[in-house]
């Protein structure tokens, strides 16, 4: 019977690591985090390990041995979006302790444990201090003189040996490995004693289907472009929007079925990918060079008149609306997304989204012309900053038409004439704010911010994996923004467990 692996977690986070080894059958048996956030989240998903805490106080040689011992040392210092002070930065030089921690257990266990070390960090490590840190830590983990590349460069894939074992490394992607996102990241794994450091990041594709039945959770790992059948049958194919692919065939010419393979994309500066939404009303530019109010979601046409937009995903800030009475509209709690007609103009079902904010009238008539007026207070009209062109200082008296307002009436209130009037039967009539505020074509485009559970997708996590503490207290949205944003791609972590897997198997089966 196999032995069960096991691993220990430095600067563990929310706990990738650990979700990638137990996809892979490997034991978390502790951790070390300092962050309370991050230390709840995991200590909620692994009750078992044990917490550690700071990494500058512990002891290679008192805590338990592990076969594998993973850290993600801070990247602040190598990053070229921190200071780049390198790994004698504050943050950075933490990767030292990490060091030391693996040697104090070598040396208590005679050289046993760990038998495998992994190091993840940013692409910027490669070129921090001209090289020289990414070379240091090489020296640190090998204890070896190690000399810089004749092109003063680092690859982006090496391997280097030394009298403790082997050292090799991999820049992996995370848009290759199954989730949606951009994201390069060095792995590196030290194997002692032995070359199985190569193996496990290079050549270990063609056992992927061995190892699979190993694992705990019947989850598909996330690989890159396989050498075999065998790696094809637990590789995911990833597929993404490529345009406007509702209701293509074959036959589509040079965009065909309008899907694109093995990258998974994310947002893009061009085509019809964005999701963008108007900060200030529902107006957008046509393809005709005017104003048409809405903005499109997915259609079963181009949309030609309407400027093909397909925004997807709306803030929460704006309010839905939908098309009524051909180029009207109306307030509506759902937003309606394909159409079954071409569409070509805001009508039928397309939704469209407004400002949150609007007014509530509960009494208004209707001119002559069609267009409607009602009361209103000077109160009401400074709340909601009603431009002083739909005012009329007339009023003969009357309480203010606003839902719930009890005042005396100051104004008229002439509705624009564009302005299309409530449903029929309709006792209250919602208006749209920024359209009596006379904001008319001021366009202000906002990508919209990802919510937590799209960034626990984008790094590979199961959906609320950060949401709760070990209380069950909900966590805040912006502490789950920072957890996930100091966090790994869980994909590219289990391919380099896979990895390990692999080359201990191969070893028990020539013993």
């Amino acid at each position: 019977m196999e032995r069960q692996l096991t691993l220990g977690s430095l600067f563990d986070g929310i706990a990738g690591f650990p979700l990638a080894a137990q996809r892979q059958g490997i034991k978390t048996i502790w951790t070390s985090e300092i962050e309370p956030n991050c230390v709840e989240i995991a200590a909620r998903h692994f009750p078992k390990a044990k917490q550690l805490g700071d990494i500058t106080k512990l002891n290679g040689a008192n805590i338990d041995p592990v076969d594998i011992i993973s850290f993600g040392s801070p990247c602040q210092n190598l990053s070229t979006a921190g200071n780049q002070r390198g790994l004698d930065g504050e943050k950075s030089q933490l990767f030292f302790e990490a060091v030391r921690i693996v040697y104090e257990m070598r040396g208590a266990t005679n050289g046993k444990y760990p038998k495998y070390i992994i190091w993840e960090n940013v692409a910027g490590a490669f070129s921090s201090n001209k090289g020289k840190d990414f070379r240091r830590v090489l020296e640190e983990i090998t204890k070896t003189y190690i000399p810089m590349p004749d092109s003063r460069k680092w690859a982006a894939a090496g391997m280097v040996r030394s009298w403790g074992g082997s050292t090799a490394w991999r820049m992996l992607d995370a848009q290759y490995w199954g989730v949606p996102k951009r994201r390069k990241r060095i792995y590196l794994v030290h194997s002692f004693g032995n070359e199985r450091a190569g193996q496990i990041l290079f050549e270990c594709e063609s056992v992927f289907r061995d190892i699979a039945q190993g694992r705990t959770e019947g989850q598909d790992a996330s690989c890159g472009t396989g050498r075999s059948t065998a790696a094809a049958d637990t590789t995911p194919t990833v597929f993404t929007i490529a345009g406007n692919a509702i209701g293509r065939n074959g036959r589509n010419g040079g965009n065909q079925l309008g899907i694109g393979q093995d990258i998974s994309y994310t947002l893009t500066a061009a085509d019809r990918h964005c999701v963008a939404v108007p900060e200030y009303e529902a107006y957008r530019l046509s393809g005709y060079g005017d104003y048409k109010e809405g903005v499109g979601t997915l259609r079963a046409s181009g949309g030609d008149y309407g400027g093909g937009s397909e925004t997807m995903i709306v803030e929460k800030r704006l309010q839905f609306a939908e098309a009524y009475k051909h180029h009207g509209y109306r307030m509506s709690n759902v937003a309606n997304t394909q159409t079954a007609g071409a569409n070509s103009s805001v009508r039928g079902d397309t939704s469209f989204v407004i400002e949150n904010d609007v007014v509530r009238f509960d009494d208004f008539a209707e001119n002559e012309d069609g267009s409607h007026w009602a009361y209103m207070c000077k109160e009401c009209a400074e709340k909601y900053g009603i431009s002083k062109k739909y005012l009329d200082n007339g009023c003969g008296g009357g309480i203010c038409s606003v839902q719930g307002c009890e005042c005396e009436a100051d104004y008229y209130i002439d509705f624009p004439k564009e302005q299309q009037g409530p449903a029929e039967n309709e006792s209250v009539w919602e208006v749209a704010a920024d359209i009596l505020k006379g904001i008319r074509r001021r366009i202000v485009y906002r990508v919209r911010r990802m919510t937590p559970t799209e960034c626990e997708r984008l790094d590979g996590f199961p959906d609320g994996w950060t949401k709760q503490d070990t209380k069950g207290n909900v966590i805040s949205d912006t502490k789950r923004y920072t957890a996930l944003g100091n966090s790994i791609a869980v994909p590219c972590a289990e391919r380099v467990f896979m990895g390990i897997l692999a080359a201990e198997r191969e070893v028990q089966e020539n013993g």
